[in-house]
């Protein structure tokens, strides 16, 4: 139930584009196109300031992840 949530949630979200500052990045990372087992976020609060990142890693994919998704 919360990760058809937040899936959605995000995915809203991508289709408005670039609204301007703060910004945050998802990127999933694995072995396959399938299966994603780490899922790097960045949070960039202004221009020219570096990145804050958080990497969160899974047994399973992490995309059906609902902790990593919720958070």
């Amino acid at each position: 139930m919360n990760l058809d949530k937040s899936t959605k949630r995000i995915a809203k979200k991508v289709k408005n584009g670039f609204q301007g500052y703060p910004q945050i990045s998802l990127a999933y990372y694995g072995q396959s196109t399938e299966l994603a087992n780490k899922v790097v976020v960045e949070f960039i609060s202004e221009a020219g300031v570096p990145p804050q990142t958080q990497t969160f890693l899974s047994d399973m994919d992490a995309k059906k992840d609902e902790t990593i998704q919720t958070t």
